[in-house]
């Protein structure tokens, strides 16, 4: 269930927990890190939602 994924800045991958249900037909996987602080334009996610 734990999956290794790369990290930046980090020369070793960071172990994240991976999808704890198991299907045989839809099997899931880990596709990629989360965000880094600050990594994500807040205000391009506000736009895209249509807050103001």
């Amino acid at each position: 269930m734990l999956v290794p994924i790369e990290q930046p800045g980090s020369d070793t991958p960071v172990t994240v927990a991976g999808q704890p249900i198991k299907l045989t037909r839809t099997p899931s996987r880990v596709y990629g890190r989360g965000p880094m602080l600050g990594e994500h334009d807040v205000d391009g996610i506000i736009a895209e939602w249509n807050f103001t």
